[in-house]
């Protein structure tokens, strides 16, 4: 018996890829953090990126070759990226200029900082 997990791929624009899975999920993968690793820099160019293809395990762009696995933890770590973000920029809107106890009246002595 044959296992298929994707049912369909779509290289859309700005290098997101769209892959649909048997499931009836579908995932939209942005692909341009990748684009400077040596083993995705050939999707930088539009035909091998419009290449894409699936055979329902793998995703393949010419000789890039993604597996079923692999997208789903390229997304999964994406998703934690901007969970991790979220976290930080709720954090700064929390702060208050009195929260960092900044003294702007204050000037800074290298020397007299780094001798305590």
């Amino acid at each position: 018996m044959e296992r298929r997990y994707i049912s369909a791929v779509k290289p859309l624009e700005r290098y997101i890829l769209q892959i649909d899975f048997i499931s009836g999920s579908r995932l939209l993968l942005d692909m341009n953090p990748y684009l400077d690793k040596i083993r995705f820099r050939a999707l930088a160019d539009p035909k091998i990126w419009s290449s894409a293809v699936t055979n329902g395990i793998f995703v393949r762009f010419g000789s890039v070759e993604l597996s079923h696995d692999e997208l789903l933890s390229m997304a999964e770590r994406e998703h934690e990226k901007q969970r991790a973000m979220k976290k930080k920029v709720k954090f700064m809107g929390e702060c208050t200029y009195e929260d960092i106890n900044f003294d702007h009246t204050d000037s800074f002595d290298p020397v007299a900082h780094k001798n305590g």
